[in-house]
């Protein structure tokens, strides 16, 4: 430790004694004032003045004991964020709680618990404001500053934008001054983080410009296809601003590292449907290959965009790969049949759909020198056990479905060379997509009580994990965006620990949004599958999570209910198995053009 950290520390040391007792003489005088009897009000401060050295004893070496335990002295307070201020709360907070236990065991100190309270309040703010001052004034010093400011819009309203609005506030030599956001995430716009406002999408940067005055556009985000850059270059360049990466931030991937046209195969189903919209907001080039056994209907307000390209086909035929896969950089493999009841019409049919069709597919990526392959599998290969897994626990696949995306796993994992395939084990997908499915247990179970129906739980001890159908397009372009020898040959479980829960748990939450729904329980249990998984992976290694909640999808379903965005969520089409059922009399229709999910 060198001498001027030293001082440092004996600085703030010093400081926090004084601030420590400060606050505890202003908890005994605002505690006195509270009292409308003087005698009352004489007795508090007589007794902070009869114990005025132990009071003072025991607040400092309690106080900076607990402000040394939490590491106050040790961040660099202007770069402090929200984990330092939970270790405030924590400090301040233990320091309270011995004071508490000391006031009962010697009724020496602190006879008033209103002291303790008012007490803790007094340094939460202390302390608070004086560690925290130092950000203020370093982040907001540039808007005092007289010299020309440089006005600048960011692209990207992510962990990378906000970076980098810290750093231009905190930059000295150069006097930023950022004015807004840019995203083309639609869910975004419109809201402010760290006090800037997230003015609109890619489309709307001139005239943002225009209005706004902006000189400078920072491309701040994790990684940009090369077609994408070129995109803001040129609509800002031709509006009068330039397109700049700020130093210290996160650099961007290599182009010839990043996928620019992505083939999704099963991108009209419930998950395809909003992946492809946001690979399309983010840039990419984007081509689906889809039966439309459910209709095109989830697609087709895209098929006028430049950048979309729709094949209808049948993954099991090689000629169809082959035409679809031709000029691609990556592929994202969506297409199965999807869920047990539904493989269950015809395991045979669903074997060779998703596995021996995987297989093929595999076979034209690599000779097409394809390395970028992304495969949905499902944390149902886990099947009933009692632990927390994780992606090296055993699998017990219980169904068709689970066996056959075990056997693609298998088939993409064997081997090395220039195939690099991901699989992403999903646990249970829930929310609204732009192909509705009510076959998911909470979609189902939330739709029932919207409707005014009863809901029944079966079982309800058992666990599940869950995860919201943006969150898994958000988990693949994570990936996609990710440099490939990082992801190559890895298996993630996509999802967030905070969303495993119990059936029961399901049932209680959407009890609280549906207000007045019958709830019936019964002890039978008629699906055995019980686990909970481990989601430590993907967040360690792609710094991915959650956004959306259980009650946020619950909240959307009941909403497009309610408000008769979905007529009848009955309606076959909703469910895989319904809908393949009803169609039986057209085998030779439906079984010869396979399903996508």
């Amino acid at each position: 430790m060198t001498k001027k950290v030293l001082a440092y520390r004996i600085g703030w040391v010093l400081a926090d004694i004084l601030l420590v007792n400060l606050a505890t003489f202003l908890a005994y005088m605002i505690r006195g004032l509270l009292y409308s009897d003087e005698r009352w009000k004489s007795l508090m401060m007589n007794e902070y003045a009869n114990m005025f050295w132990l009071i003072l004893t025991v607040v400092t070496v309690v106080r900076i004991g607990t402000f040394f335990v939490f590491k106050l002295y040790k961040p660099v307070w202007r770069y402090a964020s929200v984990g330092e201020f939970v270790n405030i709360v924590k400090a301040v907070t233990l320091g309270s709680a011995i004071f508490i236990v000391a006031m009962f065991i010697s009724r020496q100190i602190f006879y008033s618990r209103g002291v303790v309270a008012i007490d803790w309040a007094l340094n939460l703010i202390f302390i608070g404001s004086t560690k925290f001052a130092s950000r203020i004034i370093n982040e907001y010093r540039p808007l005092l500053s007289r010299g020309p400011e440089t006005k600048m819009l960011i692209f990207g309203a992510g962990s990378a934008g906000q970076s980098a609005l810290r750093e231009m506030r905190e930059n000295r030599e150069k006097n930023y001054r950022p004015i807004g956001f840019i995203d083309d995430d639609p869910e975004k716009v419109g809201k402010s983080i760290q006090g800037i406002d997230v003015l609109g999408t890619t489309k709307d940067i001139p005239e943002i410009i225009r209005k706004s005055g902006a000189k400078e556009v920072l491309v701040a985000v994790n990684s940009i296809p090369e077609s994408k850059l070129k995109e803001l270059s040129d609509l800002s360049n031709s509006s009068g601003a330039k397109v700049s990466v700020l130093h210290g931030i996160r650099s961007l991937s290599s182009p010839s590292d990043i996928p620019e046209k992505i083939l999704v195969i099963g991108g009209a189903g419930y998950v395809g449907s909003v992946m492809v919209r946001k690979l399309l907001q983010r840039g990419y080039k984007v081509k689906v290959l889809d039966s439309l056994i459910y209709g095109g209907q989830p697609i087709s307000d895209l098929y006028n965009n430049p950048n979309f390209e729709l094949i209808v086909g049948d993954l099991r035929h090689v000629e169809t790969i082959v035409h679809a896969a031709k000029g691609v950089d990556a592929i994202i493999h969506l297409g199965s049949i999807v869920g047990d009841s539904a493989c269950q019409l015809d395991p045979e049919f669903a074997l060779e759909v998703n596995s021996i069709a995987t297989k093929m597919i595999k076979s034209v990526c690599v000779g097409f020198g394809i390395k970028r392959f992304l495969f949905a599998s499902t944390c149902s290969v886990y099947g009933a056990n009692d632990d927390i897994l994780d992606e090296n626990s055993e699998i017990n696949p219980l169904s068709v479905y689970a066996r056959s995306k075990v056997y693609s796993e298998r088939a993409l994992l064997d081997g090395n060379g220039d195939f690099s395939p991901t699989i992403f084990r999903m646990a249970t997908v829930f929310g609204l997509s732009y192909r509705p499915r009510f076959d998911l247990v909470i979609n189902l179970l939330t739709a029932k009580a919207a409707d005014g129906e009863k809901i029944t739980i079966f079982g309800g001890h058992q666990w599940r994990p869950f995860v919201h159908v943006n969150d898994v397009a958000k988990a693949f372009i994570r990936c996609l965006e990710s440099p490939l020898e990082k992801v190559a040959y890895q298996i993630f479980n996509v999802g967030d620990d905070s969303l495993n829960y119990q059936i029961a748990e399901i049932g209680r939450i959407i009890s609280e949004v549906v207000p007045n729904s019958y709830i019936e329980h019964q002890q039978d249990l008629t699906d055995q599958r019980n686990y909970r998984v481990s989601f430590k992976k993907i967040r360690t290694m792609l710094n991915f999570k959650c956004d959306k909640t259980i009650k946020d999808g619950v909240i959307e379903i009941r909403d497009a209910i309610q408000s008769g965005k979905i007529s009848d969520y009955r309606d076959a089409l909703f469910s895989n198995y319904l809908w393949l059922e009803k169609q039986r009399e057209k085998r030779e229709i439906v079984f010869n053009n396979s399903h996508y999910e």
